[in-house]
């Protein structure tokens, strides 16, 4: 709850008071620092979990897995989320183009035949695509090794392992949650510009508008599954009943 809150705050600082001179990265930016501070929390919590006390300890002997753990359907919406953010970064930033200031991929120039080109903003390369993939990766990196200590800490006691397992699944729930978050507001941002820019722009070509639409429905997309894993970050399921899919305790 610490890392929500921290991330909320942190979120909300970046939108509201954001210097003029980022030109809008701030709000870029808010809902993968939400993310990182979410799973910061998880690992952090899970880090300093007090040890198992007492003078007699007993052991399960087992090996635990990170894929016994994670939920299929969310890890592949966050997979595909991340993959679909990265193709769409890379796309912009390859065609964009510096300002008038001189502020790279700010803006995207077509050729209008013989009346000259035609420059339109802002458009999502790489000055703003090189943070937003620098913090999702950071983010990415940040939630494998918290979902690893989730899986690797010791048990409280062996005697409350289906208990255990539990929590553990609820944690990398929220962790998976929380990078296809990460990845998955500034896709719907990002593709949301594209489509704009090229839907609206009188230079652009039958190709470019059709393109243009495509990332519209995909900002459409993204949002939604936005919002699906914010509801997954802030109302965790405590309750789940199946056990892992797989256990190689003896």
């Amino acid at each position: 709850m610490g890392g929500l809150l921290a991330g909320i705050a942190l979120a909300g600082f970046l939108v509201l008071v954001q210097p003029d001179r980022w030109l809008g990265l701030g709000i870029a930016l808010a809902a993968p620092a939400l993310a990182m501070c979410v799973v910061a929390g998880v690992l952090i919590g899970e880090v300093t979990a007090a040890a198992p006390q007492g003078t007699r300890r007993s052991a399960a002997l087992e090996v635990r897995t990170l894929r016994s753990y994670l939920p299929r359907t969310l890890t592949w919406s966050a997979a595909v989320t991340v993959t679909g953010l990265a193709a769409l970064l890379t796309a912009t930033g390859l065609t964009g183009d510096a300002d008038d200031l001189g502020r790279a991929g700010r803006v995207l120039t077509l050729t209008c035949g013989a009346d000259g080109t035609q420059s339109t903003g802002p458009w999502p390369g790489t000055y703003y695509g090189a943070p937003i993939g620098a913090a999702v990766l950071a983010g990415l990196a940040g939630a494998g090794l918290a979902a690893r200590t989730v899986v690797g800490r010791r048990r409280p006691d062996p005697a409350v392992r289906g208990a255990d397992d539990l929590l553990r699944r609820a944690s990398v729930r929220t962790i998976v949650a929380s990078a296809g978050l990460l990845a998955a507001t500034p896709l719907a941002g990002a593709a949301a510009l594209t489509g704009h820019i090229l839907v609206r722009s009188s230079c652009a070509s039958p190709a470019l508008h059709a393109i243009g639409w495509t990332a519209t429905a995909l900002a459409a997309v993204a949002g939604l599954g936005a919002c699906g894993f914010a509801a997954e970050v802030l109302l965790p399921r405590r309750t789940a009943t199946t056990p892992p899919r797989r256990s190689d305790a003896p």
